[in-house]
């Protein structure tokens, strides 16, 4: 049984195994996750960040581990990068439309969570943690409820640009 992710699992001569792939992707839309934690000082007019996408491959031992609620597991090691993907850089809060893997024409001046995630390529989690972003970041503002939904108004969206700055291949 070997190890699933990107990883090499190392055999009892230390022989490291097999390379296998994990599926899963990080994006930097992802980190809207973290700057929704970040509450109000995300609008901050001093904050400023790079997001680094990198290709890292993963060490572990080809020992049997029992985790919880999983059997077997093996035990990490190590993580170290391989490649360079992209980067992102965020000067401001006005740039952080460049964390969206799509950015359409132009937004309706109205949208909802669900809306914004078709018209983007997020998630619906997302694309709520990312317009609460947009607000607390002046980007954008909530205008009412359409039945259960909040209704959203992205006044300052029309001057960005379609192209964003993702990093690399956008359809990986």
């Amino acid at each position: 049984h070997r190890p699933q992710g990107g990883s090499h699992a190392e055999d009892a001569q230390g022989e490291a195994g097999p390379r296998r792939r994990s599926p899963k992707r990080q994006v930097p839309a992802g980190l809207f996750r973290e700057l929704y934690g970040l509450g109000e000082l995300v609008g901050a007019p001093g904050l400023r960040f790079k997001v680094v996408r990198l290709e890292a491959e993963e060490l572990r031992s080809a020992e049997k581990v029992r985790r919880k609620g999983h059997w077997p597991g093996y035990e990490k090691i190590d993580r170290y990068p391989i490649a360079l993907l992209g980067e992102v850089d965020i000067g401001s809060p006005d740039e952080l439309w460049k964390l969206l893997p799509e950015m359409p024409e132009q937004f309706p001046e109205e949208i909802t969570a669900a809306e914004f995630a078709a018209l983007t390529g997020l998630g619906t989690d997302f694309s709520r943690m990312a317009l609460k972003v947009f607000c607390r970041c002046g980007l954008a503002e909530e205008t009412g409820k359409r039945g259960r939904a909040r209704v959203y108004a992205l006044p300052g969206s029309e001057k960005y640009s379609r192209e964003t700055e993702y990093g690399g291949n956008r359809t990986d």
